[in-house]
């Protein structure tokens, strides 16, 4: 797994890009999304029906694009273009962030 920090104008978020864990219907691999506040408390990027959030690419560059590509429609344009992380983890896990409009399924 890598981690992406990448900056928006509403949010700090890490993106997780991960191998496909086995799940048939995605794509070779999967992103998922945090939003880190000041105080370094993660908050999981939901969807409206409380899952957790993910997008997919047929490539590790690809899945991460389309994570910022998902981010910036929900938290404004993107302020600092994507890096690898420093931490990997929050410091503490926060309250999720829900978004009104599911992430695109492959």
């Amino acid at each position: 797994m890598s981690c992406h920090e990448v900056v928006f104008a509403r949010a700090h978020c890490h993106v997780d890009v991960a191998p496909n864990d086995g799940e048939p219907a995605w794509p070779a691999f999967v992103a998922v999304m945090t939003a880190v506040d000041d105080d370094g408390v993660g908050h999981t990027i939901v969807n409206g029906d409380g899952s957790r959030a993910q997008v997919g690419g047929d490539t590790e560059d690809a899945a991460l694009n389309a994570a910022i590509v998902f981010l910036s429609a929900h938290f404004g344009a993107l302020a600092e273009y994507d890096h690898t992380c420093v931490e990997t983890r929050p410091v503490r896990e926060g309250r999720p962030i829900s978004v009104e409009v599911e992430a695109p399924r492959p």
